[in-house]
């Protein structure tokens, strides 16, 4: 098989934002190839990143925190005046105060690691697609080809559940003002996944948050629209080797051997998809 599977240590929330060692461990466990950091709580200590937590697997992607909470009250107060762009109480749980601080270390402890940004920013190694981007396919092709014009060489990440998505409220809330609708731009994933696959550098496999029945289809190997896909990546080629795994099972992953069992059972399955 050419693709390898790797893992995000988010995979293994709620656990791993206290015990990031325990997640390592476990994807370890479960044969994933390589990791994917985010900045968890658990990473930091008064002495600096919690390395020892993180040996095992090769770290070959991180991602900044989806919220940076400045302090529990900020977030409080956020909520109650519904500001839908700022951090919430669960990122504060999984991230707390020092979330780019522990973001920034990692970068110098780790500085070969591909970062996987949101947007498209100067110097971006990595660019995810969804629909907070506010670009169609052709737009996201024509900066990609811009950006490499200028000997500035970036790629793509596709997120396969985050292409399915429409805009969340937060990026409701950075929508821009040139833009006049609500629904997403990329269009349905069958013509835009294989236009943008030959820019692709991975692939963050993430089943929809459907409350688990697409993620229960496919461990029951039932047909899913994410089998869909993968046989797409499979059958089309192109550069991409990495695929990351961005399941969970929310607050049932509480349950830490059901999480375990789940991710063990699931990367299986997307093996036999793309072998």
């Amino acid at each position: 098989m050419r693709f390898k599977i790797g893992a995000s240590i988010g995979c293994y929330l709620p656990w791993a934002a206290v015990l990031p060692g325990l997640a390592m461990r476990a994807a370890i466990q479960a044969r994933f190839d390589f990791s994917q950091l985010l900045p968890l709580r658990g990473l930091w200590t008064p002495w600096g990143i919690n390395r020892r937590a993180l040996r095992g697997l090769p770290i070959r992607y991180m991602e900044r925190a989806w919220g940076c909470p400045e302090s529990l009250a900020k977030v409080a107060i956020d909520r109650i005046r519904h500001q839908p762009d700022c951090p919430t109480p669960v990122d504060y749980a999984f991230f707390g105060v020092h979330a780019d601080e522990i973001f920034y270390s990692l970068r110098s402890i780790y500085p070969k690691a591909w970062v996987i940004e949101h947007y498209f920013t100067p110097g971006v190694q990595l660019v995810e697609i969804h629909p907070g981007l506010w670009m169609s396919v052709e737009q996201i092709k024509a900066t990609v080809a811009e950006y490499r014009w200028l000997n500035k060489p970036v790629s793509l990440v596709a997120d396969l559940c985050h292409m399915r998505e429409e805009p969340s409220a937060r990026q409701l809330a950075r929508r821009p003002p040139q833009v006049t609708t609500n629904k997403s731009l990329l269009g349905r994933w069958g013509n835009s996944l294989p236009e943008l696959l030959p820019d692709c550098h991975a692939i963050q496999i993430q089943p929809l948050r459907d409350g688990g029945k697409e993620l229960a289809g496919c461990l029951k190997h039932q047909p899913t629209e994410l089998g869909d896909m993968l046989i797409c990546i499979k059958e089309q080629g192109g550069p991409v080797e990495d695929l990351i795994v961005e399941a969970t099972l929310g607050l049932r992953g509480i349950d830490f051997y059901s999480l375990c069992a789940m991710l063990r059972d699931f990367r299986c399955w997307i093996a036999e998809q793309v072998s």
